[in-house]
């Protein structure tokens, strides 16, 4: 989550002040410069965690280079953007390995797993949201560009925004009434 938030992890933070704490003994650049200096570093240094972690593999896949996600120049993270590019939310996979759903299949897709994924690039119940999306960007969405779309223009990232908005949202309301019929 702290890619998604654009804060550098606890770790990364503590080993910026202890590098900072040393070189500043050390060197002739300004507090300015060594700060903007170690900052590259930092970053540099949580793309390397970034890259081999474990986990985070769906966010990873859609924000690899670290570094160009913290330095978009539009664009505010809200709820619905932060459930996508996570993974984490009503999806029933989700739901599911924390033991609040039966099943992580796709009510509407036997034998798929009903994951961020599968919901926003696959999933025929979102072919509406996905097709009006696509047509206001004038190209088909894919995990490995959304990013890349996203920032490329402030109406990219507001259409795309827009986008996982309406489908959570309809996805929690198809969530309930499923709930509401099986009680």
């Amino acid at each position: 989550m702290c890619v998604i938030s654009g804060t550098l992890s606890l770790r990364v933070q503590t080993e910026k002040r202890r590098t900072l704490c040393h070189r500043r003994k050390s060197t002739t650049l300004s507090v300015e410069e060594l700060r903007t200096e170690e900052r590259q570093h930092s970053i540099l240094r949580w793309q390397l965690q970034w890259d081999a972690a474990e986990k985070g593999r769906w966010m990873h896949r859609l924000i690899p280079r670290i570094e160009v996600w913290l330095n978009r120049s539009h664009g505010e993270v809200n709820y619905y953007l932060t459930q996508m590019l996570s993974g984490h939310g009503c999806f029933r996979a989700y739901s599911h390995r924390f033991k609040h759903d039966n099943c992580p299949e796709c009510p509407s897709c036997p034998g798929i797993i009903e994951n961020a994924e599968h919901v926003f690039f696959e999933c025929p119940r979102f072919n509406s949201q996905r097709d009006l999306l696509e047509s206001i960007l004038h190209q088909k969405i894919q995990p490995e560009t959304v990013i890349e779309v996203m920032l490329s223009s402030r109406a990219s990232w507001n259409a795309i925004s827009t986008f996982a908005t309406e489908v959570l949202i309809d996805l929690r309301s198809i969530e309930r009434k499923r709930a509401n019929d099986n009680n």
